[in-house]
């Protein structure tokens, strides 16, 4: 059995490597861009979702206030009670959606991980460790 080896000249082999790293830069690079992309459609929803929950809360704020004025004007009346709870129900509603977007808005949940530990080990391999 005799065994044949070809003999590829070190040009061809940096030229082969030169390009195998171009477009491995190439993929990692549209990786990046497609969680970028994923990563600023979440800020924008956290973002809407914190504007709303503000609007909300500012409506269920002066809901509360008109409630504890006319409960103050007539103490013990059904309506005032029904304002307070309305007010109550719309301060709920509104930290919740409040609390929700600024969750989703951390620093740390719109970090492109996967392109990040990607790059990383590309650097790694191109050091040699």
């Amino acid at each position: 059995m005799t065994q044949t080896t070809r003999s590829v000249p070190t040009r061809e082999l940096t030229a082969e490597l030169i390009e195998q790293i171009s477009d491995l830069i190439l993929v990692e690079g549209r990786l990046l861009r497609a969680e970028l992309q994923e990563t600023s459609a979440r800020l924008l929803s956290g973002m809407v979702c914190l504007a709303g929950g503000f609007c909300v809360l500012l409506a269920a704020l002066v809901i509360l206030l008109a409630a504890g004025a006319a409960l103050l004007m007539r103490v013990g009346l059904a309506p005032d009670l029904a304002c307070l709870v309305a007010a109550a129900v719309g301060l709920a509603a509104g930290g919740g959606l409040a609390l929700w977007g600024v969750k989703s808005l951390k620093a740390r949940s719109l970090l492109p991980e996967r392109s990040l530990r990607q790059v990383s080990s590309l650097a790694q391999i191109l050091k040699g460790r």
